[in-house]
């Protein structure tokens, strides 16, 4: 083996040694970006259901508001 076959077949180890890495680094990346959209759509679909939930209490709060004031007239 020349010395420049020896150069070589490091650089080809080394360069897929570095492809190799950086095809892992980018699939974790993007593993990390795939449970940050669930986290995301899961906390949007909380904050929804505490609007639903604060809307409806609100209603309830006037409703029962309504008849505590005709029960108040009556007397």
């Amino acid at each position: 083996m020349t010395f420049s076959e020896i150069i070589q077949m490091v650089f080809g180890v080394g360069f897929a040694a570095f492809g190799f890495s950086l095809k892992f680094i980018l699939s974790k990346l993007d593993e990390g970006h795939t449970k940050m959209a669930q986290i995301e759509a899961e906390l949007a679909r909380q904050k929804q259901q505490t609007d639903d939930l604060s809307r409806w209490m609100d209603r309830m709060e006037e409703k029962i508001d309504l008849l505590v004031e005709r029960q108040m007239r009556k007397r």
